[in-house]
């Protein structure tokens, strides 16, 4: 390990380090103390405030619907306080924030109490004058039979007339006994905060002194030299954008791989990492210089200041190894079917050759060069040997699982695409197919209908199949990298072909009906973005 502390510097500052080392201390701790004291009355102050204004809601609320309530109307109206006493006493026990319910008719005798001995007696507290002479809804804090209580005021009418009132509260002993809590809670939970404060204070005093003062400019010069270094002998290039949307720092890869007519690009790129609060990794875009892979990086996370640091790769080598991947593995994970359909047809000829039946082995022979040829003949429109392959091994795959596979017979695919890669089709085709099959393994009637069109201009895919259609909410996500409702592990399919359309400027349309689904993508050939 390097070591960057020089004696002699050090030895120097050693009396003013630990001066420096208590005076933040003592500061930092002054600080946290008066921090703590503010934050903990605003924070005492305004909980009190709402538990004020929740705890008269709620008693308002309560009472307001239980002088409403057509059963304890009737039952005041006729003076049953047995049936009233029974009704409240239901409703207070599975109350959590109410302490008592009383109803009292235009005398103030009471119907209802939590002691039943107070019922029929007059209500206590002198406080119930306003709602009994002039019907108005209140509160007041008043004591009681019970002690001091906050209650809620509201007369009771029936038919246009009042007929009593109804008191819905809460004891003080309870709400100061709330109180009581909260500030024991504060004052352990601020000693706590304060010690966990100065040892943390003690800790950034020492890491400081240690750490900063202890190196000269010219060792953070030579961290600086060291890192510049590094960041321009990087293999991958280095875009960073400030959050005025301005390139600020480039490496020498980045150069190497960028003209001054790709700043644009990034600018984009930078746009879209602002609009979608998100990075994003090895994004295929195509510059100057041929096709990149470049991953977003957020430098912070606030909404309203974004620093974004692009890392780029040569898309040239990870383009080949991609194309190597992803197109032959669709056409190797397709011909799995063949292979195996192949030693089914193998096993029977050697069945029949056994059995000395060389009449039936011909004949199944014969059969088999006709089932060849008529497969043959369905993609005659497809002239790309690699599709045709590709179309081959799917169309088994599909006959395998009973899957009705048919090429419009109007299909036109030529040999070359001018500026669209095979490779980048079989990916598109491949997986259109791969969905469709999947689509269809559910479904009563399974049918995959695929058509081509190719001109000088464009290149158009369609993929008919007979699975479910898509749900409009999934029509927003399926593109999504790593979406997918075939469980975990999926979901690369349509984002692929997703970001070839946007390299080859085409586009995509979904036709989605109940019973069966379009995929439509067209790919432009006069060249990539």
């Amino acid at each position: 390990m390097l070591n960057f502390y020089h004696g002699s510097s050090i030895n120097k500052k050693k009396g003013g380090q630990m001066r420096l080392e208590k005076k933040i201390y003592i500061y930092l701790v002054v600080l946290i103390t008066v921090i703590l004291l503010i934050t903990h009355f605003i924070f005492f102050k305004t909980r009190v405030q709402i538990e004020n204004v929740n705890e008269r809601k709620n008693l308002g609320n309560i009472a307001l619907t239980l002088s409403r309530d057509p059963f304890i109307i009737e039952n005041l109206y006729k003076k049953n306080s047995k049936n009233i006493q029974a009704y409240t006493n239901k409703i207070w026990s599975e109350l959590e924030d109410v302490d008592f319910i009383t109803v009292a008719d235009m005398e103030s005798r009471r119907y209802s109490h939590i002691d039943p001995q107070y019922i029929g007696e007059i209500f206590k507290g002198g406080d119930e004058k306003a709602v009994v002479e002039e019907g108005k809804s209140y509160f007041s804090m008043a004591r009681g039979t019970q002690g001091v209580s906050l209650r809620k005021f509201i007369p009771i009418d029936y038919e246009g007339k009042q007929i009593g009132f109804i008191s819905v509260g809460k004891f003080q002993v309870e709400r100061d006994k709330w109180k009581n809590n909260f500030i024991f809670e504060s004052i352990f939970l601020f000693f706590i905060i304060l010690s966990f404060g100065a040892f943390l204070s003690y800790f950034l005093a020492e890491s400081i002194k240690k750490e900063i003062f202890g190196y000269e400019p010219v060792e953070i010069g030579r961290f600086y030299a060291e890192k510049k270094v590094i960041f321009d002998n990087m293999h991958e290039g280095i875009v960073t954008i400030n959050n005025k949307g301005e390139i600020t720092k480039t490496n020498i890869a980045a150069q190497n791989m960028l003209t001054s007519e790709d700043d644009e690009i990034f600018k984009r790129l930078f746009e879209t990492v602002i609009k979608t609060q998100s990075g994003f990794d090895d994004r295929e875009i195509m510059v100057e210089g041929g096709k990149l892979f470049v991953s977003a990086i957020k430098l912070n996370k606030t909404k309203k200041i974004l620093d974004v640091i692009f890392i780029l790769r040569d898309g040239g080598e990870v383009k080949r190894v991609a194309r190597e991947i992803t197109g032959v593995g669709q056409i190797i994970n397709s011909m799995r079917a063949n292979v195996h359909e192949f030693k089914n047809k193998i096993h029977v000829v050697s069945g029949l050759l056994q059995l000395e039946e060389y009449e039936k082995a011909k004949d199944y022979i014969l059969y088999l060069e006709y089932e060849v040829e008529n497969e043959k003949h369905n993609v005659v429109g497809v002239k790309d040997p690699i599709i045709e392959a590709l179309i081959l091994a799917k169309m088994s795959l599909a006959k395998e699982h009973r899957i009705d596979f048919k090429v419009d017979e109007k299909a036109k695919l030529d040999k070359t695409h001018g500026g669209i890669d095979t490779n980048d089709l079989v990916v598109i085709i491949g997986n259109l197919l791969e969905n469709a099959r999947e689509a269809c393994e559910n479904s009563a009637e399974k049918k995959i209908q695929v058509n081509f069109f190719e001109d000088e201009s464009k290149l158009r895919v369609e993929v008919t199949d007979s699975g479910r259609g898509i749900d409009t909410y999934e029509m927003e996500k399926i593109f999504n990298m790593g979406y997918s409702s075939k469980g975990e592990g999926r979901g690369s399919g349509l984002a692929l072909i997703k970001n070839l359309v946007e390299i080859y400027r085409g586009s995509m349309n979904i036709k989605s009906r109940k019973n069966n689904k379009t995929f439509c993508v067209e790919l432009s050939k006069e060249g990539k973005l």
